[in-house]
């Protein structure tokens, strides 16, 4: 069976992007060699996303997925400040099987893990 690509998944979402869901997170949890995977939508009513990163790495830890993407909508398809610190935290807490926190709208998609290398190259 075939492993899901996230780049699908990502097209969809922009797709279907409506500017009433700022802010709000979508969870894929993927399986390698399994078709499919789980995808969580998490509406959030204003509680700052810092304050979920313990119970999201508590639920990807125990859905024993291989791999998980976090997909963050956001009205300018950048991320704030407080997303960088998310994704600092995802990326401390969950370094197997975490591929990226990709924030976007319907025009744009902003790779945090793309920002990281990018940074390292520019350091480097």
């Amino acid at each position: 069976m075939p492993t899901p690509d996230p780049h699908d998944l990502l097209a969809i979402l922009q797709e279907h992007y409506k500017p009433r869901e700022e802010g709000w997170l979508w969870v894929a949890l993927l399986r390698d060699g399994e078709e499919g995977g789980v995808l969580l939508e998490i509406a959030r009513d204003g509680t700052d996303l810092r304050q979920l990163v313990p119970q999201l790495v508590q639920i990807v830890g125990e859905c024993g997925v291989e791999r998980c993407l976090f997909a963050l909508c956001r009205g300018e398809g950048r991320p704030t400040e407080a997303d960088r610190e998310v994704w600092r935290k995802l990326r401390h807490e969950m370094a197997d099987g975490l591929l990226d926190l990709v924030v976007f709208n319907d025009q744009r998609l902003w790779s945090m893990r793309r920002e990281d290398a990018d940074a390292a190259a520019a350091a480097g």
